[in-house]
């Protein structure tokens, strides 16, 4: 098949492509980095437009293909009479949330089975669960041992922090809220933080709140154009951030009393103690694997906004034979077994204690991580995923 292929820079994976290429499709790329997060743009649109048209009279294409949604080549596909097809890695991206969802040119796939539901809610009628996966062809290739000790430590996190305003809206709005109400987002934060037992409670208590009187942190007519009510859109895109600032410096700081821990991010941290290993962050492609394979337990600490999905992160840890310690997240369930192919915890205490066994117990550690490493590349590729988008699109 001919496949146009939107290019997104922020997620720094040809993995997608890649995988399209190997399976024996023609893929050509343009890249839409310049409006992935807008929610129409006309630049956009005319670039897509124009990919398409040089083609059409030689060969037109079967479809186009992005990681994410853009709303821009939906519009344009649905005029053309084209397929798109757009696999989310990100959860609740407000771009998603825009008139173009409801196009039929679209098939969309999200990871999150919280999202899933809550789109199909909608009434949305082309929207489909679908994990996300590894690149097995392009790991299985590579040299991941660590000949310099850059790479190598007891426990790793790699990632944001979320310190920073532009990244972290509620650190932005948070002097200019009412006493009253800052102190109930506060009170939710800190019950949260560092506990993972009780599932999405949290999300549900902050939409509650009166979000009449939070403050714009978007830009008006961005704003105006996304779909989400307003307890979602500030709950995902400020509020989980901050919860997620604490429970991952909670969680360095609990660790690095004990062991070598190290967070990789291009971040300036805050927040954590002189303790924790601060290097700088590293590339996805050549030194991220490098990263999971070395380090005697990889953390994975989710974004507060992937509510019960499996993030990219987890696949990335075994797909690159490492061992992997998660929060819970209820779709692991459905995909993995806990103390089989990884380990889980709930808490900052659950989290010390399982962390300072398996450090001390390589052999179950290792049985564990080989168990993971074989069920991702035995089910959870690039090329079973594809299969799968392929056959439900009825091109299979």
């Amino acid at each position: 098949m001919k496949i146009l292929y939107l290019f997104n820079r922020g997620l720094m994976t040809p993995d997608l492509a890649m995988s399209l290429i190997l399976a024996g499709h023609q893929v050509d790329i343009i890249d839409n980095y310049e409006c992935t997060y807008v929610i129409d743009d006309e630049i956009c649109r005319n670039k897509i437009t124009e990919a398409i048209l040089n083609v059409e009279k030689e060969a037109p294409y079967d479809f186009v293909i992005s990681y994410n949604y853009v709303p821009s080549a939906a519009y344009v596909c649905d005029a053309m009479g084209l397929l798109y097809i757009s696999w989310m890695y990100d959860s609740w991206q407000p771009t998603l949330y825009s008139e173009a969802i409801v196009l039929p040119c679209n098939r969309i796939f999200v990871f999150d089975s919280t999202e899933y539901k809550y789109i199909k809610g909608m009434g949305v009628g082309h929207v489909y669960l679908l994990p996300l996966a590894v690149n097995y062809d392009r790991l299985s290739e590579m040299d991941l041992a660590d000949v310099d000790n850059r790479y190598n430590c007891e426990i790793s996190l790699l990632g944001k922090l979320y310190c920073d305003e532009s990244v972290n809206g509620y650190n932005a709005m948070k002097m200019s809220l009412e006493d009253n109400i800052r102190y109930k987002i506060d009170e939710i934060i800190q019950n949260t933080a560092g506990n993972w037992s009780d599932g999405t409670v949290w999300f549900d208590e902050l939409q509650k709140l009166d979000y009449s009187k939070i403050p714009n942190v978007d830009t008006a007519d961005e704003r105006k154009k996304c779909l989400l009510t307003d307890d979602i859109y500030y709950t995902s895109i400020c509020f989980a951030r901050a919860i997620t600032q604490m429970d991952r410096t909670m969680v360095l700081n609990s660790l690095a009393k004990r062991h070598k821990t190290r967070i990789y991010t291009y971040e300036k941290p805050i927040g954590l103690i002189p303790e924790v290993e601060v290097h700088n962050g590293v590339d996805y492609m050549d030194e991220m694997p490098k990263v999971f394979f070395n380090s005697k337990i990889n953390l994975n600490v989710s974004l507060r906004s992937i509510l019960t999905g499996i993030p990219l992160r987890a696949f990335d840890v075994m797909g690159s034979g490492g061992f992997l310690m998660s929060n819970k997240q209820k779709d692991m369930d459905g995909i993995f077994i806990d103390g089989v192919d990884y380990v889980s915890f709930d808490s900052i205490d659950d989290l010390a204690d399982k962390a300072e066994y398996y450090l001390h117990h390589e052999d179950e550690r290792i049985k564990i991580l080989i168990h993971g490493y074989r069920k991702v590349c035995n089910y959870h590729t690039y090329q079973h995923r594809i299969n799968e988008i392929l056959n439900i699109c009825g091109m299979g």
